[in-house]
């Protein structure tokens, strides 16, 4: 099917891959929200939904296990003492959690096509707002100062904690790339990944710097042991020495800057009183979750406490209550269990798979220590980890029933020859 549009043909598949670039590049702009990724995501799930797109019954958990949390949440907005954002809150939970299920859908339906163009989507989306966040932390654009905020860059992000996880999973991605491409090729995507690291830097999110330093370490040790080649597993071995070198020498010249190392002593202090008021706060809000099996509402830890609870796991059991938590455990729990076998079996979507889990993994950790609830990027890695999932299983069918019909044939062709025989 196609649209006539004077002169040009244009596919109806070609429109909708148009669509889904255009939406997942505008998650990383999201000053103000709604944002334009709300605006494009809700036309292209309807569309992709329109035009066939399924569930299949292999990313069923991650629906149903979404479908509770957020149960969990609507129940939790009963306990809030002032019922305001609660509810526009929850709606946001709900239209996330729907966007992963969809990233899971239509990858598992094309993992290889569909998980490369939501990647390459990401690592434009994250270049763009990674430039934004370095001219404006150096002052080289006019009003630069609205993509920085307390001396850190944020990017097209209202918050530099968010910008600069957002930039990981392509840093992650690119990395995979110059472990698995030509080296001609890889050479061109060099720069890209510079800015990216650069924007992670300026970020000055110890979550960033830690998830980075996690991911690209995993990425490489996975690449490593999964590569049945000696000569690519001692370019890997060359690629992580280079990289220690560059490393190594950008944050001598970082060093160098008074602005750098000023920012970088209050942000590396544990001492801080930001820190220990966060800490403390957590073993309130834990004992607070302990009494309220049902939360106390979306936004009402803010409200009590000035701060929020910058904890994954705290916000779940206050946000959703205890129903929201073991229905998010649950979900780590079985997204590992069937994750991890399939990081060691090769198929040509075994790279995306190794880089969008070990970036999931990674913020489940620092879950602990920062909220990742309404990142968007975080609903999209849930939506790759589990579209792999689904295509691995919709694979192995596919190839039992081929193998069936296989089997069948040469039964079929041996009973023909003995009567022939006969």
């Amino acid at each position: 099917m196609s649209v006539q549009l004077g002169a040009w043909h244009i596919s109806t598949e070609s429109i909708l891959t148009y669509l889904l670039f255009a939406a997942v590049f505008s998650s990383g702009f999201v000053l103000r929200e709604p944002s334009f990724y709300e605006m494009l995501m809700v036309p292209a799930i309807g569309f992709y939904f329109l035009s066939g797109l399924t569930l299949n019954r292999y990313i069923l958990p991650l629906f149903i296990f979404w479908l509770l949390i957020n149960a969990g949440g609507i129940l939790a907005i009963s306990q809030s003492r002032v019922i305001d954002d609660e509810p526009i809150y929850i709606a946001v939970s709900v239209f996330l959690a729907f966007t992963a299920v969809f990233y899971a859908a239509l990858i598992s339906s094309n993992p290889v096509k569909y998980g490369n163009l939501i990647a390459i989507a990401l690592v434009a989306a994250a270049t763009g707002t990674a430039l934004l966040g370095i001219l404006g932390y150096f002052n080289l654009i006019p009003g630069g100062e609205i993509f920085t905020l307390y001396g850190r860059a944020k990017g097209a992000f209202k918050d530099p904690n968010v910008f600069g996880p957002y930039l990981i999973f392509p840093t992650v991605y690119l990395v995979s790339c110059l472990i698995q491409w030509p080296m001609q090729k890889s050479l061109k995507i060099v720069p890209v990944f510079f800015i990216l690291i650069v924007g992670i830097f300026l970020s000055y999110s110890r979550a960033a710097w830690g998830l980075t330093a996690l991911s690209v370490a995993g990425i490489i040790g996975l690449s490593f042991l999964t590569e049945l080649n000696f000569s690519k597993k001692s370019r890997i071995v060359l690629i992580v020495f280079i990289g220690a070198l560059f490393l190594f020498a950008a944050m001598m010249a970082a060093l160098t800057l008074d602005a750098v190392t000023d920012i970088l002593d209050q942000r590396l202090s544990l001492k801080k009183n930001y820190d220990d008021t966060r800490f403390t706060q957590h073993a309130f809000g834990f004992d607070l979750a302990a009494r309220k099996p049902f939360g106390i509402g979306a936004l009402e830890f803010g409200k009590n406490f000035v701060q929020d609870p910058h904890n994954t796991y705290l916000k779940m059991l206050l946000a959703y209550g205890w129903t929201g938590f073991i229905s998010y455990i649950l979900l780590v729990l079985c997204t590992l269990v069937l994750s991890v076998p399939l990081l060691f079996k090769t198929r040509p979507w075994q790279s995306l798979l190794q880089v969008s889990f070990i970036v999931w993994l990674g913020h489940i950790i620092i879950g602990g220590l920062i909220d990742t609830d309404h990142w968007r990027h975080f609903y999209v890695l849930n939506g790759f980890v589990w579209g792999f999932i689904g295509a691995e299983y919709l694979s192995r069918r596919k190839e039992a029933i081929l193998a069936h019909r296989q089997s069948a044939k040469e039964i079929s062709t041996a009973q023909n020859m003995q009567i022939t025989w006969k």
